[in-house]
């Protein structure tokens, strides 16, 4: 089983510039490729591998690339190739460039080290950091990342196989329906309801506050700096002429706000991140399966008056943390179809109410008059359109072979074709042993027919 485990580490002031250093070789690396995929390449993306060959050319023109990890730069690529191949499968949009101020990451596919017993972490080429281990974990580190927030904060996240498989999924249950909402952010089918803390809402105005400050503040001033080889003509006016310069340096002002604007935003990501897990882990303990709408939150956000308290749910990320915890407890978390009616169909008689607006919380069933609650009445449907799916699913046997691995993009290869009887003895004599001439010729000859059947010429070989 896959797991990851994040902890902030407290590099030291050397460390944080060996850091930087990585940050910005990678950063580059990222923009080059774009950059030559833009200009170069007629805006036609290339392979991976072609990219790396592609990347060895580079550090031998410049000096200072071969400086950072060399397998972060080929992470780096790696990571590049997966944004495209999201971006050509709709996924996300076209790949950005990276810019210093914004989050910033590297990854270490080896050679990390986590040592509980002094509380540090190894990192290639920074050695050892200081860093909180809140919690152990046993298991093969697979691959490090490292990270450094907005708000110049560094984190270290280790991905972790513990050997372990995934439980079996207990089927035989009755799932609970979740209606997700904005006034009430998790509505069961139970009756029991979770709120929205809207923690946006609640820091936004400081948020704009700080914002506006930050606004005000230049990005760059001038300043005067001392140059002592510097000597020029003494004038009476300005004696310091000859010894002083103007040069455009960054505002340590501006940097101060831009750091308050981030510290906000990271209070609303940790507080929102934290109810999201509290919420997840009670639903995924108490209920012995779930069923959620297929929601199209991109299309939901194209409404200016919804979008912001939309976004400030995070429905998404909810989904997300009780699908992975559903899979680890052995539970079933199901997703219905998006544009099944769960609010407008009467729970009681599925009678279909198409007036429905977005005012009405409550209504009244025209063909049985039961009065329904409108979140509540749309997670009994939703729970009862689960059944009806999970039930389908056993029938198609969805959930047999849990384990068996993943099929290669490259196809299944013929283990015990003629071909690799032509390969085996052409190994064997390169490794000196003796083999007989007609076998191999006749193996040849099988194969050609093999590869080529019906064809006159492959006849031809073996009556020759």
């Amino acid at each position: 089983m896959i797991s990851a485990y994040q902890y902030r580490i407290y590099p030291s002031e050397q460390q944080k510039h060996n850091l930087a250093i990585h940050f910005g070789h990678n950063r580059y690396i990222w923009n080059e490729a774009l950059r030559f995929i833009k200009y170069h390449n007629n805006g036609k993306y290339t392979s991976r591998e072609k990219m790396q060959l592609r990347l060895t050319q580079i550090k031998k023109e410049i000096t200072w690339l071969p400086n950072a990890h060399s397998q972060t730069l080929q992470a780096t690529l790696k990571r590049l190739d997966i944004a495209f191949q999201r971006f050509f499968k709709k996924q996300s949009g076209y790949p950005k460039t990276k810019r210093r101020n914004t989050e910033q990451s590297i990854e270490f596919p080896q050679s990390s080290k986590v040592d509980f017993s002094l509380n540090c972490v190894k990192l290639p080429k920074i050695g050892y950091v200081r860093a909180k281990l809140h919690q152990k974990f046993k298991g093969d580190i697979k691959t490090c990342y490292v990270g450094k927030t907005p708000s110049n904060e560094y984190y270290a996240c280790f991905v972790i196989d513990d050997g372990l498989p995934l439980p079996e999924v207990n089927t035989d249950v009755e799932p609970t329906g979740i209606d997700l909402g904005i006034k009430e952010l998790v509505i069961g089918s139970n009756g029991k309801k979770y709120g929205n803390n809207k923690y946006l809402k609640q820091k936004l105005r400081h948020l704009r506050k700080a914002m506006k400050t930050m606004a005000r503040r230049s990005k760059k001033k001038n300043k005067l700096v001392t140059d002592k080889e510097m000597f020029g003509p003494y004038s009476k006016e300005n004696p310091l002429q000859s010894f002083m310069q103007v040069k455009e340096v960054w505002s340590n002002r501006r940097e101060k706000a831009r750091l308050q604007v981030a510290r906000i935003y990271r209070d609303i990501v940790n507080c929102r991140n934290d109810y999201l897990h509290k919420v997840s882990r009670e639903l995924v303990d108490e209920n012995d399966g779930l069923v959620f709408e297929n929601l199209n939150i991109r299309g939901m956000v194209r409404n200016r008056r919804l979008a912001q308290a939309i976004m400030d749910c995070a429905w998404g990320k909810l989904i997300q943390l009780c699908e992975y915890k559903s899979a680890r407890a052995g539970k079933v978390c199901i997703k219905i179809d998006t544009f099944f009616a769960s609010s407008k169909t009467c729970s009681t008689c599925e009678n279909k109410y198409h007036g429905l607006t977005l005012n009405e919380r409550t209504w009244t069933c025209e063909h049985c008059g039961s009065r329904h609650d409108r979140d509540v009445n749309a997670a009994l449907n939703i729970s009862a359109e689960g059944k009806r799916l999970l039930e389908q699913m056993i029938k198609n046997g969805d959930f047999e072979n849990q384990e068996k691995p993943r099929k290669s993009r490259y196809g299944n290869k013929k283990k015990d074709s003629i071909l690799e009887s032509v390969k085996q003895s052409a190994g064997l004599a390169e490794r000196g042993e003796v083999v007989s001439r007609e076998s191999v010729f006749a193996n040849f000859i099988e194969a050609c027919q093999e590869k080529h059947p019906g064809d006159a010429e492959a006849t031809s070989f073996r009556a020759w």
